[in-house]
């Protein structure tokens, strides 16, 4: 709340309006899982939720379970943690759950001050941040989708600094903040995978892809810290794979399928090639999961609706919008839809239903969020037309006496100042 005062004092009221209602929802919807869910449970509130809840109370009531590995991992060790001060109140667990997904939208906000947009986008953008509904939901029950969602979304953050500036710090600060969402879940790995290929092309001091030495300096620091935190912690950062020691194994999960929203249930795959082929298609399925013809019912076509349509959209708005932003947007856009791909295929190959495909998407919403931010840019680098076109419109006659035409010509950052072409009406004798 003392957040959100100073952000209604000095920034945009109508923005700090909307996270006290996001507020005040997550809230209500926590005290309805606690007391009403007899009535109607919401969405993903059930067998998982209760798993992370005994296993956190567990770890409060031994903490000798911190050094070994439990079910919930992380997750159920930080609230067991939490627990074993507090005691094990369950509305205190989903009041913090409540808290990181409050941080996730002002984070959020934070990446919106990087950009060019006004006012009026700046809070459509907020809007949809705020008052996600699938965020409202897993932000206030007892699930690990926050605080993944928080620190995928600040990895997001530092990794727009360091594309901006060039600073190696934001860089470092990404990998950090990647690392510490992949002891939460593994495969937020792959989110690190796309920074990574990102970092290794781009020029930040330059504004253009290539191949650095200082990047690169910067890109083996990261990486040296990357490797030797992981080589030493194997089992927190890369537990999850430890299963995967046979190609049955590996293939036999992913063509897994379970519950009553599965979907691509006529897929299977048995070889390392058409898991490459259909890579893609079952990363289009888990950001769309349920897709329109697999609909069951009004919550299926809510949960498309309201959340399906954001992550199948937000890539297909940047893209449409690409050639209507400034050059630095949509560099970013590229390195974030990188980052995207990558992730939605690593995540895609593990997820067979649409409930579990809402739920692990949230994870990476934060660089949804970003993509949908920038699509929303003004041009702050106006693309300054070529002297063809500048003398071709000198050439045409001109129907009044005097006209005058003001360039803006910007060529490596330095601004030229405004060229007034004055044309005087041709007589001919």
């Amino acid at each position: 709340m003392v957040a959100i005062y100073i952000l209604a004092r000095h920034r945009i009221r109508s923005v700090a309006l909307l996270l006290v209602v996001s507020l005040v929802i997550r809230v209500g919807l926590v005290f309805w899982d606690l007391n009403l869910s007899h009535i109607v449970s919401l969405p993903n509130s059930g067998l998982d939720s209760e798993m992370f809840f005994n296993y956190a109370r567990a770890v409060a009531q031994d903490p000798s379970l911190l050094s070994v590995d439990i079910r919930g991992g992380a997750f159920s060790k930080l609230f067991g943690t939490l627990f074993w001060v507090t005691g094990p109140l369950r509305i205190f667990g989903q009041y913090t759950n409540v808290l990181f997904g409050m941080s996730l939208v002002l984070v959020v906000g934070l990446i919106t001050d990087l950009l060019p947009l006004d006012r009026e986008q700046t809070v459509k953008v907020m809007a949809v941040v705020a008052l996600l509904p699938n965020s409202l939901i897993l932000s206030s029950i007892f699930l690990r989708e926050s605080v993944v969602g928080f620190l995928v979304a600040s990895s997001a953050y530092f990794f727009a600094r360091w594309f901006q500036s060039g600073r190696g710090t934001f860089l470092i600060w990404t990998a950090v903040m990647v690392l510490v969402g992949a002891t939460f879940h593994a495969a937020v790995i792959a989110v690190g995978i796309g920074y990574v290929c990102v970092s290794i092309v781009y020029q930040p001091t330059r504004r253009c892809f290539g191949v650095s030495l200082q990047g690169l300096a910067y890109l083996a620091i990261a990486a040296a810290m990357v490797l030797a935190v992981v080589a030493k912690n194997p089992d927190v950062f890369l537990g999850k794979f430890d299963g995967y020691g046979s190609e049955e194994i590996l293939f036999g999960d992913v063509n897994r399928r379970s519950g009553g929203s599965q979907y691509l249930s006529g897929l299977t795959i048995s070889s390392y090639p058409e898991l490459l082929l259909f890579g893609p298609l079952r990363a289009v399925y888990f950001l769309g999961a349920p897709m329109p013809w697999d609909i069951r019912g009004l919550v299926d076509a809510a949960t498309f609706l309201s959340d399906s349509v954001l992550y199948l959209g937000a890539p297909f708005l940047f893209l449409r919008r690409r050639k209507l932003l400034g050059r630095n947007e949509r560099l970013l856009g590229y390195a974030l839809m990188i980052s995207i791909v990558i992730s939605s295929i690593v995540f895609g190959a593990g997820v067979s239903n649409a409930g579990t495909a809402a739920r692990h998407r949230f994870k990476l919403a934060g660089l949804f969020f970003a993509l949908i931010a920038l699509s929303k840019t003004s041009n702050s680098d106006p693309a300054a037309p070529s002297l063809k076109q500048v003398s071709s419109s000198l050439r045409k006659p001109a129907p009044l006496s005097r006209s005058t035409a003001t360039l803006r010509i910007s060529e490596r950052g330095v601004a030229v100042q405004s060229l007034e072409v004055t044309s005087l009406r041709k007589s001919r004798r």
